[in-house]
């Protein structure tokens, strides 16, 4: 079955899950603005260290949906992003958006296919390990002062 990866054709829940670490933007908030506006309405969880910090909390409350793990100074543990991927209740019309360049996530990738739900992956440089999500992105053209996310056709992948 083929499904069209923009929001105006999704069916299910979109949930993003940012590996902040790897992957971070100065403009956190027009950045989770243009992930939206292609991939639709959804929950943000964003797990990094002290960087995290310097978004100004006006940004915080305005995003009541964005949810932020600090892993207080330390390199981050994946399983700070991985575990509740893997403890959602997915259903076979969701959609999965992975921002991280770390192949560590693989066997995020594996358990979406598993189950039928989309994945996507938004990357600076991607590993290879991460070449087996349904789409991939690079995360410039969602940043400001970048190509656009509009240039982009939303492309049909089978899942």
């Amino acid at each position: 079955m083929g499904q069209l990866l923009c929001k105006s054709t999704a069916k299910g829940k979109v949930r993003y899950f940012w590996d902040y670490d790897n992957t971070g933007v100065l403009d956190i908030a027009y950045v989770i603005s243009n992930l939206r506006a292609m991939f639709g309405e959804g929950s943000f969880l964003i797990v990094g260290n002290e960087i995290l910090h310097k978004i100004p909390e006006k940004i915080r409350h305005e995003n009541d949906d964005v949810s932020y793990k600090d892993t207080n100074g330390r390199n981050k543990d994946d399983g700070m992003l991985k575990s509740p991927i893997f403890g959602t209740d997915w259903n076979d019309e969701d959609t999965m958006v992975l921002i991280t360049d770390d192949g560590d996530f693989q066997d995020v990738l594996d358990f979406c296919a598993e189950r039928n739900v989309c994945s996507i992956v938004i990357y600076r440089r991607i590993s290879r390990k991460l070449e087996i999500a349904n789409a991939k992105y690079p995360l410039n053209i969602f940043e400001s002062g970048r190509s656009r996310w509009m240039d982009y056709t939303c492309e049909t992948h089978s899942i």
